[in-house]
């Protein structure tokens, strides 16, 4: 018997992306933008506002998401505790699918990521923008 396909967001789903993203920001913008996890009503960050009502603009949010895929924000992330367990768990029952909307030049990393914290056995899909 043939195992049905699963597919998994890697970011705010298997890595707990959310906290360096909102950093990432805060730094892009000199502070202008401080974002607590409570504004975050949307992972298309430039709709998000802070409690002062700043936001970025959809052309910051580029800039930002191409600082964000640098490796040294990515190797920041963690993974959430006990991921790996559950993945193997699901891994039993389904071939796992990894997806991200990260950007291409992450690649190397997120793959190099994904090895270095023991995710188990999964196709690799980054999506189109």
């Amino acid at each position: 018997m043939t195992k049905q396909r699963l597919c998994i967001d890697i970011d705010n789903v298997i890595a707990q992306t959310d906290e360096v993203m909102r950093r990432v920001i805060h730094d892009f913008t000199g502070g202008r933008v401080q974002l607590d996890y409570a504004h975050v009503i949307d992972f298309d960050y430039h709709k998000c506002k802070d409690a002062n009502g700043c936001a970025i603009t959809k052309e910051e949010w580029h800039a930002v998401h191409d600082l964000f895929s640098e490796p040294q924000n990515l190797w920041l992330l963690q993974p959430f505790e006990g991921v790996q367990d559950h993945l193997k768990a699901l891994g039993d029952k389904f071939v796992l699918h990894l997806a991200t909307s990260r950007l291409p030049k992450a690649r190397r990393t997120t793959v190099e990521w994904l090895e270095a914290h023991k995710i188990p056995a999964h196709d690799l899909h980054f999506l189109r923008q």
